[in-house]
């Protein structure tokens, strides 16, 4: 169930007693109306610009006071080096989805997505990141390396979301939940499995070239399929949720030999 911040806002502005509310009530309920959201980011290298199809925070335009509440929450971020910051975000409450939307698939600007921003530090400060689940048959052999170059260069990445597609309606009885489960289950091991081939060829790399290498761990992953409705791009998450703390060095020692 998904609760629509928007028309809480909307709702909030149309009850007449609101306004007779203490102003620490009034404070709690807009912060309240700071949920989280998903972001759907793409960097269009050929005009060099951040676009979104998300909408903005609700709350930020209900009234004065809404927007100076979220204005504490939220703030502008993804400029360029030629264009500024128009999106707003915050990256500790708020998942960065960055979809598969080049004709070459993932290329070299996911994987160089924080040298095209003027400001790359929102990154560092980001918890959550869905990326797109791509089938074996059509993923090209690069894209599995720029998935990792960019995951490794986020410190404080907590989650993973692999996105596995966009479902109609509620997609409840389309499969059962042991089919789900085994696919979901096939998804993420082989999602590890690659990340771990990729992570062993930098070691290697690193290794012939004799510079330091950096051991990286895996997040937790959650696997989920998404809505697409009115009011934008609604996760929905599913009955799997990755084990913690992803060995690399024990899916290596298992799938590589």
């Amino acid at each position: 169930m998904f609760l629509d911040h928007t028309k809480l806002v909307e709702e909030n502005a149309k009850f007449a007693l609101f306004s007779q509310f203490a102003p620490e009530i009034r404070f709690d309920i807009w912060k309240y109306a700071c949920a989280e959201r998903t972001i759907s980011l793409r960097y269009l290298l050929e005009k060099d610009i951040c676009v979104t199809t998300t909408k903005p925070p609700g709350v930020l335009h209900a009234c004065h006071e809404s927007r100076m509440e979220a204005l504490k929450v939220y703030s502008l971020f993804f400029g360029t080096h030629s264009m500024p910051a128009r999106i707003y975000f915050n990256p500790r409450l708020d998942t960065l989805h960055l979809p598969r939307h080049r004709p070459m698939g993932y290329d070299d600007t996911l994987r160089d997505f924080r040298y095209f921003l003027d400001d790359d530090t929102v990154l560092n400060e980001v918890k959550t990141v869905a990326i797109d689940h791509v089938d074996v048959d059509v993923r090209r052999p690069w894209e599995a390396y720029n998935k990792l170059a960019l995951l490794r260069t986020l410190p404080n990445l907590k989650e993973l979301v692999l996105v596995v597609g966009e479902v109609q309606g509620t997609g409840e009885g389309d499969v059962t939940p042991q089919e789900q489960a085994q696919t979901m289950t096939r998804i993420w091991a082989a999602f590890c499995e690659i990340v771990a081939i990729e992570e062993k060829g930098l070691k290697d790399g690193c290794k012939d070239t004799e510079m330091d290498h950096v051991k990286w761990q895996l997040p937790r992953i959650f696997i989920r399929s998404y809505l697409n409705d009115e009011v934008g791009m609604l996760f929905r998450e599913t009955d799997f949720t990755a084990p913690d703390h992803v060995s690399l060095s024990s899916i290596i020692s298992n799938k590589i030999k």
